[in-house]
């Protein structure tokens, strides 16, 4: 009996191994909200440098753009090529927004700012921040409990664009409290010393949120999200984060 054997030429293979591991750049959208995901910052901040680590274990590269949170929402959900935005807490995108989160990638301290001159009095719910005023940003979540008394009205709080303005007027004493991070708290404190050195990070936390990427719910979404999950198996985020500290 004679046997016959076929042989792919050799390009023909290589076009079919290239074809099975075909590198893709994602594109997301993110904020400037350092030391998370900021433009300026190496690898645009320390979330953004465990994103595109685990990305890139599994051969992808990524593009972010930077814009106000809300319309970076507005954006990534216009935009077909777009696979998805961070960093988010769970509560912000959901399947009904059209996302899909990621298992958490970091965690966010998230609590009050005071003046250490004029410290805020111990309160046990939410509702016992009432008597102050209380500075929040534009488009973010400040924690369940938090943002259901502020829509329900039983809070004084006032909107700005972004955390720095709304660390300066708690500073000037143009608010009582402010609602942020502590990691971000400690970030600009370090960037404006002379500037923020009267107040500080009240001892008691809204939440401790975790932080996700949204991806959409299209095929390039499901593509970006498979190919992190399967990144991050292969990448310690804990130990990104601390050489990414480490190195500022």
């Amino acid at each position: 009996m004679t046997r016959r054997y076929f042989f792919l030429p050799l390009f023909a293979l290589s076009a079919l191994t290239a074809q099975s591991t075909q590198a893709e750049v994602f594109h997301f959208g993110s904020v400037d909200w350092p030391p998370y995901t900021d433009s300026t910052l190496p690898d645009g901040g320390v979330f953004t440098a465990i994103v595109r680590a685990a990305l890139a274990a599994e051969g992808h590269g990524m593009e972010v753009s930077y814009q106000p949170w809300l319309r970076t929402v507005r954006d990534v959900s216009n935009n077909p090529d777009a696979a998805g935005a961070f960093p988010i807490y769970s509560e912000d995108l959901g399947l009904e927004d059209g996302f899909s989160p990621s298992p958490p990638l970091m965690h966010s301290p998230l609590g009050l700012a005071e003046r250490t001159a004029y410290p805020l009095r111990d309160w046990q719910t939410v509702e016992g921040l009432n008597p102050y005023r209380i500075g929040v940003v534009l488009g973010y979540s400040n924690g369940v409990a938090f943002d259901a008394a502020m829509e329900s009205r039983k809070l004084w709080t006032e909107v700005a664009p972004n955390d720095l303005a709304n660390l300066r007027k708690l500073a000037s004493g143009r608010l009582d409290a402010a609602v942020v991070d502590q990691i971000v708290l400690a970030h600009f404190q370090r960037q404006h010393a002379k500037e923020l050195n009267g107040i500080r990070f009240h001892r008691r936390l809204l939440e401790m949120k975790d932080l996700h990427v949204a991806f959409k719910i299209t095929t390039t979404g499901q593509r970006a999200q498979e190919s992190l999950l399967r990144g991050l198996a292969k990448i310690d985020p804990d130990l990104i984060a601390r050489e990414w500290f480490c190195q500022q």
